[in-house]
């Protein structure tokens, strides 16, 4: 996606005026963020992104469930949650999720690690990126898999500033 300036009063975004505006001081300001809420209906085997296929809301439209990816609109620090619960295919292999950016594993290769046996365990991991403008990042599904289920398997972020 391209930003340019729209002429009038900030920045827009293919067409929306969303994500800049003067105030009384000349500074900009968000007029609104950036953020995001999805889960999925389908599990994802080992080696792949999880896909998203239910979106809850998806404010500015920079989550793309074609692709299971977030790209950042604007620059700045960015807070994710990600969550999936043990698929019963993966009784004798431990699950592992990571978030991607640029489709690189962040920090030291920080995941969600699912080792409950047998039994379905669940939870979540969560990360600050700096993100800059057309940065992506999404959910890779690093060993076993991903139970198929809105309830369990989600992934959410937004712009912190």
């Amino acid at each position: 996606m391209t930003l340019y300036v729209n002429g009038t009063n900030g920045i827009s975004a293919d067409g929306v005026n969303w994500v800049l505006g003067t105030t009384s001081l000349g500074t900009y300001e968000l007029k609104q963020k950036p953020s995001f809420d999805v889960a999925s209906t389908a599990g994802v085997t080992a080696s792949a992104v999880q896909s998203f296929n239910t979106v809850y809301f998806n404010n500015g439209g920079w989550f793309s469930t074609a692709t299971g990816r977030f790209t950042a609109p604007v620059a700045g620090a960015y807070f994710f949650t990600c969550s999936s619960i043990k698929s019963a295919a993966s009784a004798t292999t431990t699950p592992r999720l990571y978030l991607r950016k640029n489709g690189v594993i962040q920090y030291n290769s920080r995941h969600y690690r699912m080792s409950e046996g047998s039994s379905y365990g669940d939870g979540s991991c969560s990360w600050l990126l700096e993100l800059n403008i057309n940065d992506y990042v999404e959910v890779w599904v690093g060993a076993a898999a991903s139970h198929a289920s809105t309830q369990y398997t989600w992934f959410n972020g937004f712009l912190l500033g």
